[in-house]
């Protein structure tokens, strides 16, 4: 008798396609990119109008996707809609891109600031009599090894048990974020906002060139990165018409608000100069929140408290990454468009083993041989190529495939505007 083909169970709901969008998108950018944005726009209001375009231009590409992704139910995203609206190669490129440099590089740049906040402490505390160069080099790089070690083997073991983490995680990150916003509130309440009141003012030690600033959307674009990774598991999906709708109309909203509001924080606080200098932004930021004032004691355990969260906001980020990106490898391979065993998925947890093993793998040997920033400016590139693809695909499939059905329409306006964003 020949044996059934297995399939992924539908595992997700509402709230885990929430919790996906949210703690796949508040991930490392807000707390690596704010200085990034800043020193390539030149000015605290130029900074603040980036961050909010970039949450449109993900609106707007998600808008796109749920019309996409209701045509088309399958795991895969990028790759299933690339194939159908732009042709098989296309499709194929993608899949190589997406599994051997796209992901890995996102998930490695993730789990490295995973590490750097999780040590960042320790660094503060013990000085730099005790930690050389070279052994925050080996310490970094082996703390994000054993985080990706342990996302691969939880991925491995059950698709409800990484739901779970991801919706913990994002809890943690979302108080975190409320803590940052309650404290940027109460410093203009307080009138203190004269950092604020620069506008768009010349930071010293910036650029306002039309180069920069395409580059500080890409560190922009970079924190919004994750918007699409419900897509990526639709077969995972309870009820995916209206949960895919509703996770990405709730989601991203709120993700925009929640950037331009903690980076609106940041600037009570920091100037825009401890901005540019800090490696660890939450850390300044939460250390200075106290300083002259009665409770200027706490500020010695900030350092701690703020990079538990941002770390655990990292891991929840990758974790989110990791789920979502093996199943574009799992997609690709079942189509015949990579190697047959990452189609592979195991008989009892129903979680594709091979693809998570694949990305790991590739993501330590980033890991051990790139530079974060370097990464980062690579990663939006090549993404945001492939959006527009994507993108592209909602308008030639009006044409192609006119008579599928289409539970979500999305303007051809809206369309051709991202599109323009995206390339």
């Amino acid at each position: 008798m020949e044996a059934q083909p297995l399939h992924l169970k539908r595992e997700l709901g509402l709230g885990g396609g929430i919790a996906m969008i949210i703690g796949t998108m508040i991930g490392s950018g807000i707390f690596v990119s704010p200085g990034g944005v800043l020193q390539r726009s030149g000015s605290v209001g130029a900074s603040l109008v980036i961050w909010l375009v970039c949450g449109v231009c993900a609106t707007l590409g998600a808008m796109s996707y749920i019309e996409l992704g209701t045509m088309f139910p399958a795991s895969g995203a990028d790759y299933i809609y690339l194939m159908q609206g732009l042709g098989p190669f296309v499709g194929y490129l993608y899949s190589w891109m997406n599994t051997f440099v796209l992901r890995p590089v996102q998930g490695a740049v993730i789990c490295q600031v995973f590490a750097l906040y999780l040590l960042q402490p320790f660094y503060n505390h013990f000085g730099s009599h005790t930690f050389t160069e070279d052994l925050k080099w080996n310490l970094e790089k082996g703390v994000t090894i054993l985080a990706l070690i342990a996302l691969c083997v939880i991925n491995c073991c059950s698709v409800k048990m990484a739901s779970w983490l991801q919706n913990v995680l994002t809890v943690a990150k979302l108080i975190a974020i409320a803590l940052i916003v309650a404290g940027g509130t109460y410093h203009i309440a307080m009138g203190e906002f004269e950092y604020l009141e620069q506008g768009f003012d010349r930071v010293p030690n910036t650029t306002d060139s039309a180069s920069s600033i395409a580059l500080a959307f890409y560190s922009g674009l970079w924190s919004y990165d994750g918007w699409n990774n419900l897509n990526f598991v639709m077969e995972e999906l309870q009820d995916p018409l209206r949960n895919l709708n509703l996770s990405i109309l709730i989601g991203i909203p709120l993700v925009t608000v929640i950037y331009v509001l903690v980076n609106i924080a940041y600037l009570t606080v920091l100037s825009p100069s401890q901005v540019l200098r800090s490696d660890a932004v939450v850390v300044t930021w939460g250390r200075l929140f106290f300083k002259d004032t009665s409770y200027e004691f706490l500020g010695e355990y900030v350092p701690w408290v703020a990079s538990g969260f941002v770390a655990l906001s990292t891991f929840g980020a990758a974790n989110g990454t990791l789920f979502g990106s093996s199943r574009v490898s799992f997609a690709a391979a079942r189509e015949g468009h990579l190697p047959e065993i990452l189609s592979y998925i195991h008989s009892k947890q129903r979680t594709p083993i091979p693809s998570l093993i694949l990305f790991t793998i590739m993501a330590i040997g980033l890991v051990l041989t790139s530079d974060t920033y370097t990464m980062i400016d690579f990663f939006s590139f090549v993404a945001w190529m492939f959006y527009g693809g994507a993108f592209l695909s909602v308008i030639t499939l009006r044409f192609t495939g006119a008579k599928l059905e289409r539970p979500f329409r999305v303007r051809v306006s809206q369309t051709s505007v991202i599109i323009v964003c995206g390339y």
